[in-house]
């Protein structure tokens, strides 16, 4: 594969932009320590 980021680390960044169609995380544990601002919707899903 092509293009694929094994890891990756970023220490001491005052500010991460992403601008992308699509952002996926796929993970055992996801943590995010800080406020979180989310600009957009956030769909639901159906009622099961």
């Amino acid at each position: 594969m092509s293009g694929v980021i094994k890891s990756m680390v970023i220490e001491a960044a005052d500010n991460i932009t992403l601008k992308t169609g699509e952002f996926v995380v796929e993970a055992d544990t996801t943590r995010i320590n800080s406020e979180v601002v989310i600009n957009g919707g956030v769909p639901r899903a159906a009622a099961q």
